[in-house]
């Protein structure tokens, strides 16, 4: 099974509410996420 999402058009946007939300965001291969801490957005992984 191919677990790779071939598909370029896809994208994703996951949102963890707790104290301490973080937003992560999904593109083809590419995942990016934040935290939001202190006011501010900052990198989480």
């Amino acid at each position: 099974m191919n677990m790779l999402n071939n598909n370029k058009n896809y994208v994703n946007i996951f949102r963890r509410n707790q104290a301490e939300p973080v937003y992560c965001y999904r593109s083809g291969l590419t995942v990016y996420e934040e935290r939001f801490l202190d006011g501010a957005l900052v990198p989480g992984g």
